[in-house]
């Protein structure tokens, strides 16, 4: 095993408690046996001394502990700035004018033009028409109301389903889609 100890794996007996559940699942990289429990290495006993030198080291470790968060909290917070910098650059509009072309469409003003133009004197008043009479309004036709019924959306139908060589369960849906089986989710294979 890691941790150097050895086991014994038996088809019959399972390995210290766990059950087979699988057995000569071929990887990539070896040969893989599922079982119904998770194999925990036994704890190291810690000796119980009271020396002064035990607290140096108690402090040591919270100090460290503590170095190790800032240093996670700051790795965190640059890696969410680098990826929020990143976002934006990709949808990021250009708000740089001459780049569209906007700015070469202008024309330059030139504003003497505007401060050499004469005041125009402003015509008198003239006498208030009378008001016309109001037209009637005609009848307003009802409106008629037409309820709309949501569309529902069938969920696909898995027509087959099948285990390869290489222990990957797949999934044939009715809609032409196959999904594979990640170990925690069906992923749809491109």
């Amino acid at each position: 095993m890691v941790n150097g100890d050895n086991a014994t794996l038996s088809l019959l007996t399972g390995i210290d408690g766990a059950n087979i559940t699988l057995a000569d699942v071929m990887t990539s990289n070896g040969v893989i046996h599922v079982i119904d429990k998770v194999m925990m290495p036994p704890a190291d006993e810690v000796e119980d001394s009271s020396d002064a030198t035990s607290g140096e080291d108690e402090d040591d470790g919270g100090l460290l502990t503590i170095l190790l968060i800032v240093l996670v909290v700051l790795g965190g917070g640059a890696g969410a700035v680098l990826f929020m910098r990143s976002r934006s650059g990709e949808e990021k509009v250009s708000a740089d004018f001459t780049q569209g072309g906007i700015m070469n469409q202008l024309q330059p003003v030139d504003p003497a033009i505007y401060g050499t133009q004469p005041i125009q004197a402003v015509q008198p008043i003239q006498a208030v028409q009378p008001i016309q009479a109001v037209q009637p309004v005609q009848a307003v036709q009802p409106i008629q109301t037409v309820e709309v019924i949501p569309a529902v959306v069938a969920e696909p139908v898995v027509l087959r389903q099948w285990t390869d060589e290489n222990g990957y369960t797949w999934r044939a849906m009715d809609n032409g889609t196959t999904y594979w089986w990640t170990g925690t989710d069906w992923q749809k294979y491109a």
